[in-house]
Order: C-alpha cells, then structure tokens, then sequence
C-alpha cells in the first residue's frame, strides 16, 4: 500500500510535533471528527509515541535506580578512617580526664575544717556556750 503525498505530509507534520501539542490538536479535532483515519491515525500514532517516551523513561528511571542501589551498597561499608578516628577520640578522652583529675578530686574532698584559734565566733556557737557577747578570762 502506497501512502499518498498528503499522507507523507499528514505523517510529517505529526513527527515534527511535541507529544503534547499533537494531544492538542487531536482534541481540538485538527485531524478530523472522531472516527476519521486521520484522527485514528494520529490517535494510533500519539499512542506508539506515549509509548516510547514511557519506556525511555522507564530506562532512565531503571539506570538510575542501579546506580543508587550500587551507592547505597558502598554506604553499607564503613569509612576506613572511622576506627583510627575512634581511637584517636576514646585517647583524647582518656587524657583530658588525667588533666582533669585534680580539679575533679577537689569537689569530692570534704571541706576544710573551721580553725578552732580563730577569734571569731560565730552566733551559733556563742548561743551554745551560753557567752552572747562575753568573752572568756
């Protein structure tokens, strides 16, 4: 079957479309009433185009999908500076302690005790001895 000149142009003129202006045109009814050849053509024609768009998408979506999935399997294997860095981190601690230990010691040694030659007298314990104000001869 031999396609007439106006079928080549007809044919041409749909290859030089976007997906979404030969919807357009399929809709405002360009290729004729519904029914028409030439609008089962061009309908049959946007349907193979949808298509291959879909699969080129799904090819896509396939490609990468593999290369997330092969980085996430390299995500699963630790870094190889995370054990050396661990060390490193447990030592630092290590040693700020040893620096810190004689500040740390001081809060848990009780308080000094209250010099017992002292001349002060505390309130306390002048309402003890029973002196309020006197002083002892």
């Amino acid at each position: 079957m031999e396609k007439s000149d106006n079928d080549k142009q007809f044919i041409a003129r749909l290859e030089a479309m976007t997906l979404q202006q030969a919807r357009r045109e399929l809709a405002s009814g360009t290729y004729g009433a519904l029914g028409s050849p030439n609008h089962n053509y061009a309908s049959q024609w946007l349907l193979v185009k949808e298509a291959e768009e879909q699969d080129k998408r799904d090819m896509i979506n396939k490609e990468q999908s593999s290369q997330i999935h092969d980085r996430l399997v390299d995500l699963k294997k630790p870094h190889w500076s995370l054990t050396p860095s661990f060390i490193v981190i447990l030592l630092t601690m290590l040693f700020a302690a040893i620096a810190a230990w004689p500040i740390i010691r001081a809060w848990f040694q009780p308080s000094p005790s209250v010099n017992i030659n002292s001349s002060f007298q505390s309130p306390q314990s002048c309402l003890k001895t029973g002196t309020q104000g006197e002083q002892k001869k």
